[in-house]
């Protein structure tokens, strides 16, 4: 994979937002063997900066500075939350109708079945999430869209699992079986860091996210 397969969704002197794929690592320091999108971003661009985390086997909008000017202000949208992330998953089994709210600490460090212990560890940072039912998908599972308050490792993951509803295709947090993780990042919204307009960018469901979806709601089991 070279700089030109990467999806650029925008792109100006200051900003590059790319639609990652799942499987690719968002940086090497994820651990992924092969190539990364910091890295194929940074290719013919004398600066790129990562603002925030997308996981491996996510897929979706991530954001990039290039600019290190750029990286103060958006920081700033990030922790007044003015900087909103929107994510679309399925989630396994029947979610009822309406918005669920999970307000669970989650620590940096723990990951797997350890995030989910009743007690969250003396060093958890605050974390909430929304979830929206969209619709039901059979009796299997749930379409719902994320919005998230904090941004934690793991967090959409974390909270789905303690909701009893985990990810589909989230082997770490005990999701049912799926061809890949069900985590889209689908919408971002924020002010632009050079003159304050406001961007409102959107990354349509890959092929293997509709397919599933049209699958699970033709299923009555």
């Amino acid at each position: 994979m070279d700089r030109d397969a990467l999806a650029v969704v925008f792109e100006d002197d200051w900003l590059l937002v790319v639609d990652k794929p799942s499987g690719l690592a968002a940086h090497a320091a994820q651990g992924s063997p092969g190539p990364d999108l910091l890295t194929l971003a940074r290719v013919g661009r004398p600066y790129v900066g990562l603002l925030h985390r997308l996981d491996r086997e996510a897929s979706g909008l991530l954001l990039l500075s290039k600019r290190p000017e750029a990286n103060a202000p958006l920081q700033r949208q990030l922790e007044q939350h003015s900087l909103e992330r929107d994510y679309t998953a399925i989630l396994a089994g029947r979610l009822a109708p309406g918005v669920h709210v999970v307000d669970r600490p989650i620590s940096e460090r723990s990951q797997g079945r350890a995030a989910l212990r009743r007690r969250p560890p003396p060093d958890a940072q605050p974390a909430r999430s929304h979830f929206t039912v969209v619709r039901g998908l059979g009796a299997r599972a749930t379409l719902v869209e994320v919005r998230l308050e904090t941004g934690r490792k793991h967090q959409i993951r974390v909270h789905a699992a303690a909701l009893g509803h985990a990810i589909l295709g989230d082997r770490r947090y005990v999701g049912p079986p799926a061809p890949r993780l069900c985590l889209h990042a689908s919408r971002l919204r924020l002010r632009h860091p050079a003159d304050d307009r406001a961007l409102d960018l959107a990354a349509a469901l890959p092929a293997a996210l509709t397919t599933l979806l049209a699958a699970l709601a033709g299923d009555p089991a």
